[in-house]
């Protein structure tokens, strides 16, 4: 399994904006065949959001997730709402 951590911070009076759209964008990812999981949290303040997703392997992620029209809008959509963002990539030990 494959692991990707999201942490984005964001600008001022976007909370409302950026969470519809992320909450959009979940919904349809944990429907793709390798995502198994996709968790949307906001820290108390609704200043930063944290993803964290599960994929079967990396190629679910770096290619066929980021080739999905709903990845695709939410990417071209977020940027002004956005302060950082920062992505981390692990592989998840089962064992």
């Amino acid at each position: 399994m494959f692991v990707v951590a999201v942490q984005f911070k964001l600008k001022e009076d976007a909370y409302e904006a950026f969470r519809e759209l992320v909450i959009k964008n979940a919904r349809a990812s944990v429907k793709e065949p390798n995502c198994r999981q996709f968790d949307v949290s906001f820290s108390a303040d609704r200043t930063q959001c944290f993803l964290y997703e599960v994929y079967t392997h990396r190629a679910a992620w770096d290619v066929e997730h980021y080739g999905t029209p709903h990845f695709k809008a939410f990417a071209a959509a977020t940027p002004p709402y956005v302060a950082s963002k920062q992505v981390d990539v692990y592989e998840r030990d089962d064992s």
